[in-house]
């Protein structure tokens, strides 16, 4: 009841010739979401540098105003004591 099943070295060379076509396209494919995916990297890298830098600027901002409102607020604790007397 076995039959038996018998593959010629035709039926073995045409699937590997299919499976190199097969691997062809996919490395196609792979470099051109490889590409892809490097393209995006450069691009956040560079929102990421412009992120960096309004951050710091809005630091220095915060900072200075910090230091502006130190000085009104000494400077007027210091007028208001002159102008009570003591």
């Amino acid at each position: 009841m076995s039959e038996e099943a018998t593959i010629g070295i035709k039926e073995v060379y045409e699937a590997v010739m299919h499976i190199g076509q097969t691997l062809s396209e996919m490395n196609a494919r792979l470099g051109a979401h490889i590409a892809q995916s490097d393209e995006r990297s450069r691009g956040v890298a560079q929102d990421l540098a412009d992120h960096e830098g309004r951050i710091r600027t809005l630091e220095k901002k915060s900072w200075a105003l910090a230091g502006a409102a130190a000085a009104v607020g000494a400077a007027g604790g210091g007028g208001l004591s002159a102008l009570i007397g003591g």
